[in-house]
């Protein structure tokens, strides 16, 4: 750089009789940079041109740079009012007008005027690209006492940039850039201030330092993200989304960020939320209303939060308004106090959630809540099931997630169908995976049959129904191997009757005959009185293995509904061995078709 300016202040150096001066030198070596196909030359008339290549350890690529001085001057050192300068790096191209002063080697400024910016450059792995990308720039540079200080302040003129994974059309959304910077030898760089602005939109502010020689992991950074409107920010956010569930996402409101980074860590962060709606159709979820502050730390005691909303949506299920009380500290996230969750007419009050290791396979969990009364009228309309009569409610004491298995304490329990749902030992493993394995005992008791059946076409039935299904083992949620038994309530004195039609579907899901009861007398009596009803399923290896109440009369079958009084009616079954995903077909195909069919030997 010495041999460089020494060059500069040769060739203006007052020379009597010489209208120009040329000097080529083919390099110069000073500390950290190296100068080539250096060329100057100099007229009586003051002007100046110099052309030169430079390479140095905070330079990726080489530099070519040409600079143009109309009038030079040396009364004070080398000072230029009226320069010119082109540079270009790997793609960029910086043209721009201003003024210099070179005291010394190590003392310089440089003023830009109406300078302008073009990028167009493609990187060979894909990550950044810009086609035709322009921006407007002023400010000074200024080198002394071993440190460069850069004030500049610059606007987009138009093009596109790509930065994986995010992509920007400046034609559409114009952006602003203040920086103010410092450079200590070849190696810190202090960001005083930098600034990007989305006018109407969006502004970024860092502050910090930076190390070149290793900027990936020796920084520490301040981000502070002031968001006005999310909505014009969301088109540049679906390209880093589209392979991720929240491809899709649509945004509305304001949001504030606060981040500090330490060596490529986060280590502390804060969102404030002002009526920020959020939609994700893919997670069918979506939430008007959020307001409140999240503030996090990686390290140290937890930090308070709260977040609250007007109203949501998850999958079809209405939720009205809720606030939560939380805190958070690296992978842990803690309710404060319980929260309650309008769902429909009822509500999830949530007593305990408390999380550890979020975001790796080391997640754990803790969760107690209570489910208030939720008419099934309006959760099976919510979820465009046939509707069902009655209230769900139910409990569950302690729902534990320790390394990858989800497991209750004591056991979950329901009201549905005016009789108890009772799920025991219940472990899932992986139940985050591609297939979870669950493990669970399912106790059934005093349903209303009446409630149940007329929830489908299947036929009207009367009565009190239980049933234990112990043993139960799904893979990927589908049932590979239980021991199934659903029989009538002991004890129970109700009115029990049967219809013709359940009677048929009753009878096709045994293998027996139907339409029996269309002909003759038996074709003038709608229903029909039962003692009692029971079925039984052992499922191991894709195949059930059926039973029913007692074996039937004849001795090659077994009976499914037990009839009483006059004139009596006893459904039996003769398929003791059935496929199971065929027997949940043709299940799923009775009130469509007409009874169903089902093969068995």
């Amino acid at each position: 750089m010495r041999t460089a300016l020494l060059v500069m202040l040769l060739i203006a150096a007052p020379a009597a009789a010489v209208d120009r001066v040329e000097l080529r030198i083919g390099r110069v070596n000073a500390s950290g940079w190296q100068l080539r196909d250096v060329t100057a030359d100099w007229h009586r008339d003051g002007r100046v041109r110099l052309q030169a290549r430079a390479q140095g350890q905070a330079l990726p690529h080489p530099l070519h740079a040409e600079l143009d001085c109309a009038r030079l001057r040396t009364d004070d050192g080398v000072r230029c009012g009226a320069l010119r300068l082109r540079a270009t790096l790997d793609g960029a191209t910086l043209e721009t007008t201003g003024a210099a002063h070179v005291a010394t080697a190590d003392r310089w400024q440089l003023t830009l005027h109406q300078g302008r910016l073009r990028l167009q450059h493609d990187s060979e792995d894909g990550r950044l690209a810009a086609e035709n990308l322009q921006l407007g720039l002023s400010g000074d540079i200024d080198r002394r006492n071993g440190e460069t200080r850069l004030q500049v302040q610059a606007h987009s003129l138009g093009g596109q940039a790509y930065v994986e994974p995010w992509f920007v059309d400046l034609d559409t959304q114009p952006l602003a850039v203040e920086a103010a910077l410092s450079l200590s030898g070849t190696d810190a760089l202090q960001i005083g201030r930098l600034q990007l602005r989305l006018p109407g939109a969006a502004a970024l502010t860092a502050s910090g330092e930076l190390r070149l020689s290793d900027w990936t992991r020796r920084h520490r950074l301040q981000v502070d993200v002031d968001i006005a409107d999310t909505a014009p920010l969301v088109p540049y956010a679906q390209a880093a989304l589209a392979t991720t569930r929240l491809r899709g996402l649509q945004a509305d409101g304001a949001l504030r960020l606060a981040a500090t980074v330490d060596n490529r860590r986060l280590v502390q962060a804060d969102a404030t939320l002002d009526g920020l709606s959020v939609t994700a159709p893919d997670l069918a979820a979506g939430f008007d209303g959020l307001d409140g502050r999240i503030a996090w730390t990686d390290a140290g005691t937890a930090r308070a939060s709260r977040l609250a909303w007007r109203s949501g949506q998850i999958g079809r299920i209405p939720v009205g308004a809720a606030q939560w009380r939380f805190e958070t500290a690296g992978r842990r996230f803690a309710l404060r106090e319980p929260v309650d969750v309008p769902l429909l007419d009822g509500s999830l009050a949530i007593e305990r959630l408390a999380l550890s290791g979020l975001g790796s396979d080391a997640l754990q969990a803790d969760f107690a809540a209570r489910l208030r009364p939720i008419g099934l009228a309006g959760l099976c309309r919510a979820l465009g099931w046939p509707e069902f009569a009655g209230t769900l409610s139910g409990s569950v004491p302690g729902l534990q997630l320790r390394d990858g298995r989800l497991f209750l304490d004591g056991a979950l329990s329901a009201s549905a169908f005016d009789g108890e749902i009772r799920v025991s030992d219940l472990r899932i493993i992986e139940p985050f995976g591609v297939l979870p394995r669950v493990a669970a005992d399912v106790h059934l008791r005093r349903l209303d049959l009446a409630a149940l059946t007329g929830a489908f076409d299947f036929g009207r039935i009367t009565g009190r129904l239980d049933g234990d299904i112990n043993g139960l083992r799904l893979i990927g949620w589908e049932p590979v191997a239980m021991d199934a038994h659903l029989y009538s309530t002991p004890g129970d004195r109700s009115r029990k009757r049967i219809s013709q039609r359940a009677i048929d579907n009753i009878s096709a899901v045994g293998g027996g005959p139907t339409g029996l009861l269309s002909r003759g007398v038996m074709r003038f009596f709608d229903d029909f009185a039962y003692r009692r009803i029971g079925w039984r399923c052992v499922l191991d290896n894709g195949i059930c293995r059926m039973d029913g109440i007692r074996p039937s009369d004849e001795g090659d079958g077994y009976v499914l509904v037990q009839g009483w009084g006059l004139p009596r009616i006893d459904v039996v079954g003769y398929s003791r061995r059935v496929s199971w995903p065929v027997f949940m077909s043709q299940l799923r195909s009775i009130g469509k078709s007409g009874p169903a069919r089902i093969d068995g030997s």
